[in-house]
Formats: C-alpha cells, structure tokens, sequence
C-alpha cells in the first residue's frame, strides 16, 4: 500500500471514503500484513465511512477510521 499510495515518508496520510449501497450486505475492512487497524472496521448496510491510512514505517501502515 506504501508504494501504491505515493506514502513516501513516515507518517503521510491518505484519506478516503468507503459508501456501502447494499440495502442488506456489511462491508469488512481489513487491514492486511503489517498494518494496524484502529476504529470498528464494519460498515453497515447503506452506511459509510473515512479513512485515514498513515505511514508508520517503509513496511507498515495504520488505518484509522475518522468518520461514519
């Protein structure tokens, strides 16, 4: 995700939103090998969310649920 995301340097962010349409399905976010997820990852049926994923080292990320 590191390279993908331009996230060059320790501590650089990304934001972004996740909007569900399901009127009945969840979406599960994962964080994935070597990254850390802080926040409920869960977003319901016709709900949404953002995101922040933060740089912490060349091999790892945390993502931070910041809003929804």
């Amino acid at each position: 995700a590191n390279s993908t995301l331009d996230l060059t340097v320790d501590n650089a962010t990304f934001q972004f939103s996740i909007i569900n349409e399901s009127a009945s399905n969840k979406i599960a976010v994962a964080a994935g090998t070597g990254n850390t997820y802080v926040g409920h990852a869960d977003i319901p049926a016709k709900g949404a969310a953002r995101f922040m994923i933060r740089r912490t080292s060349s091999t790892a990320c945390t993502i931070y649920r910041i809003a929804g």
